[in-house]
C-alpha cells in the first residue's frame, strides 16, 4: 500500500490561535470518517524547517476547521506550503 501525498497552499495568514485555515484548494481534504479517523495536514512557512501537524476536523469548501497541539503551535504567513495526507476512506 502506498501512501500518495498531495499539496496546496495557505490562502491567508493564520495566527497561532485559529482553529480554521483557508486553503487555496481543499482538493484531497476530507473530514473525519464514521470511525473517527482524521486526517492530517501538515503545515510550513517558506524558508523554514520545522511546521505544524494538525488534524482535519471539518471542510466548508476552502476553510479547514483543525485542531492543532497547543505546545507547537505556529503561525503560518499567506501561502504557507500544505502537504495533505491520504485520508482513510481513500
Amino acid at each position: 500500500m502506498s501512501t500518495a501525498l498531495t499539496s496546496t497552499t495557505l490562502s491567508a495568514a493564520a495566527s497561532n490561535q485559529v482553529g480554521i485555515i483557508n486553503v487555496a484548494s481543499a482538493s484531497g481534504i476530507g473530514a473525519p470518517q464514521s470511525a473517527g479517523i482524521m486526517q492530517k495536514l501538515y503545515v510550513i512557512n517558506p524558508e523554514t524547517t520545522k511546521g505544524e501537524l494538525m488534524d482535519v476536523i471539518g471542510v466548508n469548501g476552502t476553510q479547514i476547521s483543525v485542531t492543532r497541539n497547543a505546545l507547537f503551535r505556529q503561525a503560518f504567513v499567506s501561502g504557507a506550503y500544505v502537504i495533505i495526507g491520504q485520508s482513510a476512506a481513500n
